[in-house]
């Protein structure tokens, strides 16, 4: 019979073999999450700090969101869908274009709490989207 000090330094070798191969495969996943997620969050902070008194911005491309779903999983993907609808409500709700005439350049006119309300739809849509 084979001895146990032969015994526990190989089980405890694969046993760490095992631990080392789940960690590194939670790390790639974790890595290819962070690389499709990070440049939408980016982009939907960089709409929001761009919300100013005159203009609202460009409405948000659905397009962006693609590989998306692969990512965050279905039921987080209903979640963060769900707050691009809010987004989207909330986007043309915000106000009017006032067209330019000859005393002014034209500008957005928000209406009341739309500024805010949009700010709150980015908010949301941002923390559907964590950082891992």
């Amino acid at each position: 019979m084979i001895e146990f000090k032969y015994i526990a330094p190989f089980l405890t070798l694969l046993f760490g073999v095992f631990i080392g191969n789940r960690l590194a495969l939670g790390r790639d996943k974790r890595k290819e999450y962070n690389e499709i997620v990070a440049p939408i969050r980016l982009k939907l902070i960089e709409q929001r700090d761009q919300l100013n008194d005159r203009d609202r911005g460009q409405k948000i491309d659905e397009s962006l969101f693609n590989n998306l779903e692969a990512s965050l999983g279905l039921k987080q993907f209903k979640h963060f869908l769900e707050a691009y609808e809010a987004y989207k409500l909330h986007y043309e709700l915000a106000g009017e274009y006032v067209v330019p005439t000859f005393d002014n350049n034209g500008y957005f006119k928000w209406n009341e709490n739309g500024k805010s309300n949009l700010c709150s739809s980015f908010n949301n849509l941002i923390a559907n989207l964590p950082v891992k």
